[in-house]
């Protein structure tokens, strides 16, 4: 049953506002200072959450997590990444080879500060590459669904419309019938006459937008928007059933 994150708080700014997360990366190391410096700080805001819970799932530290974050933080803005395009690969797999480098990086100086830990950094940069990639998956797919029911929020706001008010009530309470949840919905939405076939038909509406604006926010991560390739992405990382 599809249920919102735990996280649910806002990104910054109108999602419907945020460009693709390539061009997003082309004028951020590309672009003239003022653009680059506003796109440098969307891209950062927008996935610090899956930057974070990645590097803190691979070191278990909370303050070298934070470290090797703010370490991201100042290659990127420096221009490392200038190099990167999408035909070398999805954006969510140039975030996780930098972030795997960066912990690798920090588990390499600690075998040559502490050559008698050198087994057990070996050991620990080992369970990096094959147990925290995982992890990073885990949080790219929270991240994914939180951006989505943000989309759907904000169209919520803008139109006025009741999908996010129902799917997020389903979602909630997946254990209900038709007649509870318009009990449940009577109290959100008092300005509507409910009954269980206005919330079946709104209910199967917002589950097909909610499978729309989620085929768009994954598409924002490939370089070619075609069905195809957006319906592989979604099987990887698990999604495609909320769109079938």
């Amino acid at each position: 049953m599809l249920r919102p994150p735990i996280n649910h708080e806002k990104s910054a700014g109108r999602l419907s506002q945020i460009k693709t997360n390539w061009s997003q990366l082309f004028a951020a190391t590309h672009a003239s200072s003022e653009v680059a410096t506003e796109a440098q700080k969307e891209l950062l805001i927008n996935y610090s959450g899956a930057v974070f819970s990645y590097l803190m799932g691979a070191i278990r530290n909370e303050e070298i997590a934070s470290d090797l974050a703010q370490e991201f933080a100042v290659r990127f803005l420096r221009g490392d990444f200038r190099s990167v395009a999408p035909e070398k690969g999805r954006f969510r797999d140039f975030l996780k080879r930098t972030l795997s480098n960066l912990v690798n990086d920090h588990f390499r100086k600690h075998k040559a500060e502490q050559n008698r830990m050198q087994s057990v950094a070996q050991e620990a940069a080992d369970v990096v590459n094959a147990d925290v990639s995982d992890s990073f998956e885990e949080n790219w797919v929270l991240e994914v669904l939180r951006r989505t029911w943000n989309a759907l929020e904000e169209e919520h706001t803008r139109s006025n419309s009741h999908y996010f008010t129902v799917l997020r009530a389903r979602a909630e309470s997946p254990e209900l019938n038709s007649r509870e949840l318009c009990d449940v919905l009577s109290t959100s939405i008092p300005d509507q006459t409910l009954n269980e076939a206005w919330v079946r038909q709104n209910l199967s509406r917002a589950r097909k937008h909610f499978a729309t604006l989620l085929r768009a926010e994954v598409a924002r991560t490939l370089k070619e928007n075609r069905s195809d390739l957006i319906d592989e992405e979604l099987a990887a990382l698990g999604l495609l059933k909320y769109c079938q």
